[in-house]
Order: C-alpha cells, then sequence, then structure tokens
C-alpha cells in the first residue's frame, strides 16, 4: 500500500505532466512556468505511464493430473481456460512442453 504522501505526490504530477500538451507550450517552458525541473517532467511522464500498463503476470505453477492407465495421460488447465490433454510414455515431450510452458507466455 502506497503512503499518502506518495499518492499526494502522484495526483500532483498528473496534474503537471495532463496540464502539457493542451498548454501549447514546449516542455520547458511549461516546466519552466510551474517551477518543476525538465528532468523530473520526464521522469515522471515516463513513471505515470509505466504504472498505467498492467502488471505482468509472472510464470507460476500449474495443476497437473496423472490419470493411471496403460500409457502416461497428463491434463494440464491453463489458467486462461485451455486444456491440454497428452497420452504419451514420452517423458521427454511432456519435459519440453513443461519448460514451454513455464517459460513463455500464457497457455
Amino acid at each position: 500500500m502506497r503512503s499518502k504522501r506518495s499518492v499526494r505526490l502522484e495526483a500532483k504530477w498528473r496534474e503537471i505532466v495532463s496540464g502539457h500538451p493542451g498548454s501549447g507550450q514546449t516542455i520547458r517552458a511549461y516546466c519552466k512556468g510551474r517551477h518543476v525541473t525538465e528532468a523530473s517532467f520526464y521522469f515522471w511522464r515516463r513513471e505515470l505511464e509505466r504504472r498505467a500498463q498492467p502488471l505482468a503476470v509472472s510464470p507460476r505453477l500449474i495443476p497437473v493430473r496423472v490419470l493411471p492407465g496403460p500409457a502416461l495421460r497428463v491434463q494440464v488447465r491453463c489458467p486462461s481456460g485451455h486444456v491440454v490433454r497428452l497420452s504419451s510414455p514420452d517423458g521427454s515431450l511432456l519435459s519440453h512442453l513443461f519448460r514451454a510452458l513455464n517459460g513463455g507466455g500464457t497457455c
């Protein structure tokens, strides 16, 4: 949770940054008129854009169910709702699948 001070600071900079496009001024003149440095303006503009982006989902373990049977059967249910079902005794195929799911994007 962010402090009240950081929330106020973000709100102040959100107002400053959002006011520039309609001002008709260069960034230098706009910053000078508001007694802020250009470096701070650029930092906060970039920071506010970053904060507006959704957080990246970090990889997480997904449930795997091994079903008994003559061959190894695996069902993987991805967070996106997709289901991958494999019937293969080939452990290297499963290893490649799990490595791919763990390292790249979502299912």
